[in-house]
């Protein structure tokens, strides 16, 4: 369709007329949709659009949420809600160029979800403490819609993105600013930089074939599960607050664990068959008995006082790693 679209509900809402209709009920090229309500928010609209511009509860005070089920694929150019949530599904590629729920409320997530394509995104925004953004692409990725930006990509409370093949790029992470992260790739690799303050949770960061790379900007960070499969994995801190890690598996992939200026790097329980180094200015290793393993080399280096040790192979000697355990902790007295 090459024609265009322009709805405005001044007083109101734009709704579909016969609830539970499932046929297409706006086709153009491009559409424009005002609302004083809820656009969708009550039966989902179904779109065949190119790109879609959509603003509701346009009065200060109002409510409506958005709820698009699209067609194919969709570019939202700028799509916001001052007080509800947003959710959009495709059945192709999604461009997020400007999304956002106004209100930091914990009902007003925005859920972005496509059956086949990519999610491509610059501006995703939920608000920092309450609001959550989920991405799922089941057959795509979850990538930086302009490669280089350097701006926070996607602000939430909690982010929850799937991807079945590569959520960001090694050399191009998606920024994101939020204090609760769950992260799974498939086919493919995950990487993300977060900016968020506070203590900052990642419940699950995990690829089956891919690498992992995550970095930290300040905030206390504790990464409950890491999970590279196949892979590598990159783990970075920026500042003086901690890094800590639950439980990280590698397979036969190789671990780069750094903790940046004056923080110190807690590690619990591990399962590495490749190279490691642990950098920290000071490092505690607190894993059960065992649970370092591995084939490769284990570099260990601590600031506070300047000490690196170097065990190689890990795996052969039990007392080794006892040693192991024991100066990490002393490095910290």
């Amino acid at each position: 369709a090459q024609g265009d679209v322009f709805l405005d509900a001044d007083q109101g809402k734009v709704e579909e007329h016969a609830s539970g209709d499932t046929g297409v009920d706006i086709t153009s090229d491009n559409a424009k949709i005002n609302a004083h309500a809820s656009i969708g928010g009550e039966q989902d609209l179904e779109t065949e659009l190119n790109t879609l511009e959509a603003h509701a509860g346009t009065t200060a005070g109002t409510t409506g949420d958005i709820d698009i089920n699209e067609e194919d694929a969709i570019t939202l150019t700028d799509v916001d809600t001052n007080d509800g949530s947003i959710t959009l599904d495709a059945g192709g590629s999604i461009t997020a160029l400007n999304v956002e729920s106004k209100t930091d409320h914990d009902d007003n997530d925005i859920r972005l979800h496509n059956t086949s394509g990519d999610i491509l995104v610059d501006r995703i925004d939920a608000g920092k403490a309450q609001g959550d953004v989920f991405l799922d692409a089941d057959q795509g990725k979850v990538e930086e819609h302009a490669p280089g930006d350097t701006g926070v990509d996607i602000r939430a409370a909690d982010l929850n993105i799937t991807a079945n093949h590569d959520i960001g790029a090694l050399s191009d992470p998606i920024e994101t600013s939020a204090r609760r992260i769950d992260s799974k790739s498939g086919n493919g690799d995950n990487a993300l930089n977060n900016y968020a303050t506070g203590a900052v949770t990642v419940t699950n960061f995990s690829s089956i074939v891919g690498s992992l790379f995550f970095e930290q900007f300040g905030a206390e960070i504790t990464l409950n599960s890491v999970d590279a499969g196949l892979g590598n994995i990159a783990l970075f801190h920026n500042g003086s607050e901690n890094m800590i890690i639950d439980n990280l598996v590698a397979g036969d992939g190789n671990v780069q664990l750094t903790v940046r200026d004056a923080g110190r790097l807690q590690i619990y329980n591990t399962d590495v068959n490749g190279d490691a180094l642990m950098q920290a200015d000071e490092l505690d290793y607190l894993g059960a008995w065992k649970s370092i393993s591995g084939t490769g080399t284990l570099s260990v280096q601590t600031n506070n006082p300047s000490n690196g040790i170097v065990v190689s192979p890990y795996k052969v000697s039990l007392d080794r790693v006892r040693i192991l355990e024991y100066d990490i902790v002393r490095d910290r007295r």
